[in-house]
């Protein structure tokens, strides 16, 4: 009986040894980038991209009102569903987002890169840098992922400029030329407006100047003319050196995506960057449409034109393309990616242009006709 007893606790022991000395398992690799869009009113669509899927089960991600944290998970995601919707936003408040990987046994990575946006017509929750801490930065502002031309350029945030409490200061010299910021990729459809702007300053020696590149489906350059980008022109500079950077785009055939960026190309000397804004027109239209009002209009005219009644089809079929656009949006939003959302917001808006043209064409000719 002891022997039997000795031999027990000897193999429990073994065990344990062989447990404790196993290896753990190892966390997958974290995302390689994430980045966060207002898509359309009331929703801002966050998606990442992973450079080796390779026992990935997952994705999970976090959110937070301050740059600093806390983070705290607002929806884990499947391997092959590598972005997600939040609709769960209050208007002109700005959202971190962080995201890790899950592995085959739920180990999480480490939490990758920090985007962040907002419920608001200007599309870009930092474009006047008043998210970052003031000093020197090691990486790049948030909501801009991806640094210009030379990582080694000094960035520093620094009180002043013309819009807002800061601005960034980016220190180019003959030794560590250019600097600047690309945005992250803004899902635009094609045919859709934007008005870009930013404020510049520079010492002599550098030309910051401010423009956007158009993606397709597959992250590639789309050509605009001879080229897959476009300056924003420049204004009249202030008497305090500041210049303002305005314009308006309309999205080529086949884009799918514009990058921003706000550079100093060969730029051997200081030069700052303040107010940088992307407005959306898209959104800006869908929200003001008064859905009911309009129809209230319709059935107005329906009743007093013929010329309008003879358009009661075509009335139809736009209301059903706007419902089938709404219910879509509503119901769909755990499958649908970012890119995916904006198109049928671009639907929806296209629609409802056709249904108030539609009824200011029917209400004149009825003047006309009737």
């Amino acid at each position: 009986m002891t022997s039997l007893l000795r031999r027990t606790a000897a193999f429990a022991l073994a065990t344990i040894v062989l447990l404790a000395c196993a290896p753990l398992a190892a966390a997958p690799q974290a995302p390689s980038s994430i980045y966060a869009v207002r898509v359309g009113p009331g929703v801002i669509g966050v998606d990442w991209q992973v450079r080796r899927p390779k026992g990935i089960s997952g994705f999970r991600l976090y959110r937070s009102e301050k740059l600093d944290g806390p983070y705290q998970p607002i929806a884990d995601r499947k391997a092959d569903q590598p972005f997600y919707l939040d609709a769960d936003v209050k208007p002109s408040t700005v959202y971190l987002y962080r995201v890790a990987s899950l592995g085959e046994d739920v180990a999480e990575s480490e939490k990758a890169g920090t985007a962040c946006a907002w419920d608001n017509d200007q599309l870009l929750a930092n474009g006047s840098f008043e998210l970052d801490p003031l000093g020197p930065m090691e990486g790049q502002p948030a909501s801009w992922p991806r640094r210009a031309y030379n990582w080694k350029t000094p960035v520093v945030i620094i009180e002043g400029g013309p819009d807002g409490r800061q601005c960034v200061e980016i220190r180019s010299s003959n030794t560590l030329v250019s600097g600047g910021f690309h945005s992250g990729a803004i899902p635009a459809i094609e045919g859709e407006v934007f008005d870009q702007f930013c404020w510049t300053k520079a010492l002599p020696g550098a030309r910051p100047s401010v423009g956007r590149c158009i993606l397709g489906e597959d992250r590639k350059g789309v050509k605009v003319g001879s080229r897959p980008y476009d300056y924003t022109g420049a204004g009249k500079p202030r008497k305090d050196g500041w210049t303002p950077h305005e314009g308006s785009f309309t999205v080529p055939k086949t884009g799918r995506y514009c990058v921003l960026w706000l550079i100093g190309y060969q730029a051997r000397n200081t030069f700052w960057l303040d107010g940088a804004r992307l407005v959306d027109r898209t959104s800006q239209r869908v929200r003001a449409f008064d859905a009911e009002a309009m129809r209230a209009e319709v059935a107005k005219a329906l009743e007093a034109s013929a010329t309008a009644r003879k358009q009661l089809a075509e009335f139809q079929k736009l209301e059903t393309e706007m419902a089938d656009c709404r219910k879509h949006m509503a119901e769909d939003r755990t499958t649908l990616s970012p890119l995916d959302y904006r198109r049928l917001l671009v639907r929806l808006d296209r629609a409802q242009q056709a249904y108030t043209n539609l009824l200011w064409e029917v209400k004149t000719m009825g003047l006309l006709l009737d």
